[in-house]
């Protein structure tokens, strides 16, 4: 055996002493606590990296969304702008369509102001004569001939030998007048200016009396006398009534709240004043399925929801009791025959 068997077989068994020894001093909580601690260092630096791609991410994303949104308001600006464009551009088209209907009504209107001094009268016409035939006579003979209208029978289509003949220029016209007595067809026609002179002074005049005549106000007629056989009488039958002396704005019927039926006397109000008192005139003391009617004007101290009126207050048309008696040809409602108001009955009919 070796000289050193003896010194290496002692030394084994005192290593493995040494490390039975170690083993039992060594703290295993403390070992375990050593790793949970390089664990949880090996997690947060994981987490820091999910952190830090996560917030790279976020950078990455926010960056798109920016450039989106630039984007996106760069496309907004982008169609702001095409619509203003074409807002603007339609606002020229409309002025300049504007524009263009001014400027052909202006025309118009000259025109149709110069119109009659540039037209003639033709009487006597031939009834054979037709439009070519008095275009090219007047073409010939006098100028640029712009319309010809001939008047004709609207049942039969004949000539009634009564022609217009507008020209382009006004001189023409005097060259037209001297045509008179001229043949057209073997018949001698008269050539005349139009009225256009008399028909705009009659239209100005027309346009005055429009402009001076006063507006007409309303005025509202009380009608008393709607009982008994009159009690179940209705708003539309009273229009029947009185609509034909004009236009009535509105009727006041006034009824008993337990009954329906009317309490005796209602309001017809017309559009126009003259209208309500030839009504008035005319209906006061009309007898109506036995009744006579008391119609007069409705005055402003009227309560239309109070109690029938006194009719001795009232101003009521027709005549009054003296003129009644000393008048042997009253008729009720001056209604002047039975013939007007047979003509009333049969307006209320229909």
């Amino acid at each position: 055996s070796s000289p050193f068997g003896a010194k290496h077989g002692a030394r084994r068994p005192l290593r493995r002493h040494a490390c039975e020894g170690m083993a039992d001093d060594l703290d295993f909580d403390a070992v375990e606590q050593l790793l949970d601690n390089a664990e949880k260092a090996a997690g947060l630096d994981s987490k820091k990296d999910d952190g830090r791609k996560k917030d790279k991410k976020e950078r990455r994303s926010r960056s798109r969304s920016r450039g989106g949104d630039r984007a996106r308001r760069g496309r907004s600006r982008s169609r702001s702008k095409d619509r203003e464009a074409e807002r603007i551009a339609k606002e020229r088209e409309r002025e300049e369509l504007r524009r263009q209907e001014e400027e052909e009504e202006r025309r118009r209107q000259v025109e149709d102001a110069t119109r009659g001094d540039r037209t003639v009268m033709i009487v006597c016409l031939h009834h054979k004569a037709d439009e070519r035939d008095v275009y090219e006579f007047f073409s010939t003979n006098a100028g640029k001939v712009r319309d010809v209208q001939i008047i004709r029978d609207a049942r039969t289509g004949r000539s009634k030998g009564l022609a217009y003949v507008e020209f382009y220029l006004q001189e023409a016209t005097l060259k037209a007048l001297a045509l008179s007595g001229q043949p057209v067809k073997g018949q001698a026609i008269r050539v005349q200016p139009s009225q256009a002179e008399k028909n705009r002074a009659a239209q100005a005049a027309k346009q005055t009396l429009t402009f001076n005549t006063p507006r007409e106000t309303p005025l509202r007629l009380y009608v008393g006398g709607l009982t008994d056989s009159l009690a179940n009488i209705s708003e539309e039958e009273l229009k029947k009534l009185f609509s034909p002396f004009g236009e009535i704005e509105f009727i006041d019927l006034h009824r008993d709240p337990y009954t329906n039926k009317c309490k005796g006397f209602a309001f017809v109000q017309f559009k126009n004043a003259s209208e309500a008192r030839e009504a008035m005139t005319a209906m006061n003391g009309f007898q109506l399925a036995g009744k006579e009617l008391k119609v007069g004007i409705a005055t402003s101290d009227m309560q239309l929801d109070g109690s029938a009126p006194n009719p001795g207050s009232l101003a009521l048309g027709g005549l009054d009791e003296d003129s009644k008696t000393d008048n042997p040809n009253y008729q009720p409602g001056m209604l002047k025959d039975a013939n007007d108001r047979l003509g009333l009955m049969q307006k209320v009919e229909r």
